[in-house]
């Protein structure tokens, strides 16, 4: 092949390309189309002034929870931002003016309390309006007990040590 006839080949070839490239430019790289407006950062963002609900989950069960103003760390964060800010919670509901997670507890100490539940004894570890943990459901149903211990039971009656339960349980049967 002699040299102008390459010449003519890469030169063809070229101006193909070229076409092709300014063609796909035209069709799909240019929206002519002006820009609308950004959407509403606000709506998606905790605002000022929202509600916060602590959930305190101990081994799956809600232990208590409460509902606070959102703190000033979390105003302005996105669903996102708030789960990297706050690893540890898992997010429920995630609204503007409200927000509501699950915090994991461990409850602490070798204490606890003893209240009715389902109309038994139950024994919690942990405290009795906050981070708790059922330990025990007894047979003893509330209904059997005096009304001083069974107004006892619904107040909750603290104890410090497990050992310390038998003499409880005790006491609140003994009076029968």
């Amino acid at each position: 092949m002699r040299f102008r006839d390459r010449i003519i080949i890469y030169t063809a070839g070229l101006l193909l390309v070229a076409a092709g490239f300014g063609y796909a430019y035209l069709r799909f790289g240019v929206d002519r189309r002006p820009l609308a407006d950004p959407p509403n950062r606000l709506e998606g963002v905790v605002q000022e002034g929202a509600e916060l609900v602590l959930r305190y989950v101990a081994d799956g069960v809600v232990a208590w929870s409460e509902v606070l103003p959102v703190g000033e760390e979390l105003v302005g964060l996105s669903l996102a931002e708030v789960r990297g800010l706050r690893p540890e919670w898992t997010v429920l509901s995630f609204a503007p003016t409200r927000l509501v997670v699950d915090v994991p507890c461990e409850p602490q100490g070798p204490g606890g309390f003893i209240r009715e539940r389902d109309g038994l004894v139950a024994i919690f570890s942990g405290i009795a309006d906050g981070c708790h943990k059922l330990m025990e459901l007894t047979d003893l149903k509330v209904e059997t007990l005096p009304l001083e211990a069974q107004e006892a039971l619904r107040r909750g009656i603290e104890y410090d040590e497990r050992s310390d339960l038998p003499q409880i349980l005790e006491g609140l049967t003994s009076t029968r």
